[in-house]
């Protein structure tokens, strides 16, 4: 009887078995050096940022990164480039960069954390202003070509006092991680800051307006009577991620009639707004104002002589009776 059998497959030999761990090996290894040189790098970058000035030991460290590849040495032409390339990027961003302090946390999941703080003039055209920017990064070195997280963004800003009008705009880029967001909000705040208090300016030279506070005028009449607080306004829109100027107005009693008079919208003085432009609203109420007449009152005489007439002094001499014959 003829037996059938099935040819085994032939296993690699001990050698082959030998290449195959071997070239796994030399993987293993190859990416824990990557990884090391990777850490290393972000320890030696950390402490450059912390440090004002270069000591002899962060030199020597400097060297034998070099020397192992782990950073690249520059040339005097190459740091000149990359100064010119720095500033024609703040150039064109109209921003400037003061101070940058990084503290570097290697963890032990082989991951690098950097706790930075960064203090930036938002515009050139108002150097007065800063803002200091507190983050973190995250970067994976297990992950290739893995660009930075940046997560716990703080900002805080210098030389605008108490302002309230940024906090909607602050607390949006701050839930987003959004530095670049916020530092062009901020710059484009600055400006229509600026035409508002030029509209103030321009406002309080009318003899009938004055400058209540920073953003509010009054408008009184001739006889100095206020009739209208109006409050200029910068405000976020989180739909379009802008501002919008704005403004709000609050009339007094006699400045309701002054409105009536003059054909003011009931919507204005009831609502405190319509769609006017803020520049329409200071022309039109700045009219209103000197036009305005207040009601003249009766003197204390002729309010007297009004309340002294009597039934005697008010009826005539009865004509004669006639007699009867």
């Amino acid at each position: 009887m003829k037996r059938f059998s099935i040819n085994k497959q032939v296993g690699p030999t001990k050698l082959q078995q030998l290449e195959i761990y071997k070239g796994k090996m030399e993987k293993v290894v190859k990416d824990l050096e990557n990884s090391v040189h990777s850490l290393e790098k972000s320890n030696i970058e950390g402490r450059l940022l912390k440090e004002t000035q270069l000591n002899e030991q962060l030199k020597e460290d400097l060297r034998k990164a070099s020397k192992k590849g782990i950073i690249t040495r520059l040339t005097t032409e190459e740091l000149d480039k990359h100064q010119a390339n720095l500033e024609i990027s703040e150039t064109l961003s109209n921003v400037k960069i003061h101070q940058t302090q990084a503290v570097t946390q290697i963890r032990e999941q082989n991951d690098c954390v950097k706790f930075w703080e960064v203090v930036l003039t938002p515009s050139v055209y108002h150097p007065d202003v800063k803002l200091k920017v507190i983050f973190q990064t995250y970067t994976d070195h297990d992950e290739k070509a893995c660009m930075p997280s940046i997560h716990r963004v703080k900002f805080l800003i210098d030389g605008l006092g108490e302002n309230r009008e940024l906090l909607p705009a602050m607390e949006y880029c701050q839930s987003e991680s959004d530095i670049q967001l916020f530092t062009h909000l901020l710059d484009q705040y600055l400006d229509h800051d600026e035409s508002r208090s030029r509209l103030i300016s321009k406002a309080s030279e009318n003899a009938h307006v004055s400058v209540k506070d920073a953003n509010t005028l009054e408008f009184l009449n001739s006889e100095d009577q206020i009739l209208v607080w109006l409050t200029l306004k910068v405000d976020f829109d989180s739909n379009l991620l802008d501002w919008l100027p704005t403004w709000n107005c609050e009339f007094t009693d006699v400045g309701e009639d002054a409105a009536l008079g003059c054909n003011i919208p009931e919507e204005v003085f009831e609502t405190g707004h319509n769609n006017w432009t803020v520049e329409y609203c200071i022309e039109t109420l700045g009219k209103m104002a000197s036009l305005h007449k207040p009601t003249p009152r009766k003197s204390i005489h002729e309010e007297e002589d009004s309340m002294q007439v009597t039934p005697l002094n008010s009826q005539g001499h009865r004509p004669p009776k006639r007699r009867l014959n």
